[in-house]
């Protein structure tokens, strides 16, 4: 599916013509495929997975801007309900420093507020000249100094996608996409969300959340969530062989929102626990390592002071099971 959007005439004197296409669209795949063959091996087997109509239950949305009938530049938005990441904000060498990026951008935020659209996230580097064209149409850091940013529709967004409501609990899928970068930005909660992706504090958890689905689809990763009625993400687990002490050793990532800790155990119960000892690396002293331990793990080692959470000094605990 696509549709044109916008015309929008440059400051040379050339109309860019701003079109939207909602994979999978047969007719527009190669175009957005050769526009982006220079991103890395795991953007292209998400754009092929999109193309393909794998991708069920997310949005996948690249905008596209073309100059005298030519794709010069791109924006990709994939949303799962109001939620969304954005990425891969690209304009072709020849066409940079002509506004096409600040065109594009404006097309798309307003495409995606007028349908209902309330929070969205994404990874750049902090302070570069993309930064502040970001900051421009309202984005901000999730933590001072950082390039991990979001916007918020209004201040009470995390409120509403967090309210109490029961859950279930499943297989990860991708339908999650946008609530677990959600999860993943969210200002509250442990420090560190991922210790094998290196997430800590607010993040854009995009990249990470792909790697997740391409392992638990080759059967080296279970990943199973926690989701509220309206899709939001409360609850995230990973478990795979450790990066590090594998293949006889697992490590287990494990981050909830504060409001709904009491689902851990229940996410957990959905994981089939190998025979070999599981790792697990927590905020220490926190509720939710209080959680593991009633879930069978045991403290093993205590990491002083091995975090900056805010500039404050973070211990980690190192729990293992098994």
């Amino acid at each position: 599916m696509h549709k044109e959007l916008a015309r929008i005439r440059l400051n040379d004197g050339e109309t860019l013509r701003v079109l939207v296409v909602e994979a999978p669209d047969e007719e527009h795949a190669g175009t957005v495929l050769t526009l982006l063959k220079h991103k890395g091996e795991l953007r292209q087997w998400q754009f092929q997975e999109d193309f393909a109509g794998h991708a069920v239950g997310v949005r996948s949305r690249y905008y596209l801007g073309f100059l005298a009938g030519s794709a010069v530049a791109n924006i990709s938005v994939w949303e799962t309900g109001p939620v969304g990441n954005l990425g891969h904000v690209y304009t072709a060498e020849p066409y940079r420093q002509r506004g096409i990026c600040r065109a594009l951008m404006g097309v798309q935020m307003e495409d995606f507020r007028q349908r209902g659209g309330q929070l969205l996230v994404l990874g750049t580097g902090y302070g570069r000249h993309p930064y502040y064209i970001y900051q421009s149409f309202g984005f901000e850091s999730m933590t001072p100094g950082s390039g991990y940013m979001r916007y918020q529709r209004d201040a009470e967004v995390f409120a509403r996608l967090f309210a109490a409501a029961p859950v279930s609990v499943g297989s990860q899928a991708w339908r999650d996409l946008g609530h677990a970068c959600a999860l993943m930005a969210c200002p509250e909660g442990n420090w560190l969300r991922s210790m094998r992706m290196h997430c800590f504090g607010p993040v854009c958890y995009e990249g990470a959340f792909l790697e997740d689905v391409r392992a638990a689809q080759a059967g080296q990763r279970q990943v199973q969530v926690a989701r509220t009625p309206s899709g939001s993400v409360v609850a995230y687990a990973a478990l795979g062989t450790h990066p590090v002490w594998g293949p006889h050793c697992w490590m287990l990532d494990v981050f909830a929102h504060p409001a709904f800790l009491a689902s851990v155990p229940e996410t957990l119960a959905g994981l089939q626990w190998p025979e070999a000892p599981v790792h697990c690396y927590v905020d220490a002293d926190s509720e939710l390592a209080g959680i593991l331990l009633a879930c069978d793990f045991r403290a093993e080692a205590r990491l002083g002071q091995r975090l900056r959470g805010l500039g404050q000094p973070l211990d980690v605990w190192v729990l293992v099971r098994g």
